[in-house]
């Protein structure tokens, strides 16, 4: 960044020469300083994107741990049992 402003600043003190060399130098210099955010904003959306891609990796190894812990295998098993008794209540009873 300092080395811009002192590059601003030697435009600004070369303004006494033509005028169409101080606008080319000018226009250089915005065109310099766009290419500066540009390229702060591909790195902006570059370090989101990945930090999105963190998350959901972390979530996942999360949910690999923790899913045995929160469906046991007897929680599978009275799930389906009452699934089954509930079945063969509606099945039996007509």
């Amino acid at each position: 960044m300092m080395l811009l402003q002192k590059f601003e600043e030697f435009v600004k003190s070369q303004l006494h020469r033509t005028t169409a060399v101080s606008n080319r130098c000018l226009t250089a210099t915005c065109t310099i300083r766009g290419i500066i955010l540009f390229v702060a904003l591909i790195h902006t959306l570059s370090f989101a994107f990945q930090l999105l891609v963190d998350i959901f990796l972390a979530a996942g190894a999360i949910l690999q741990v923790a899913a045995p812990i929160l469906f046991s295998r007897k929680l599978v098993l009275r799930s389906a049992e009452r699934t089954s008794r509930t079945f063969l209540y509606y099945v039996c009873r007509k």
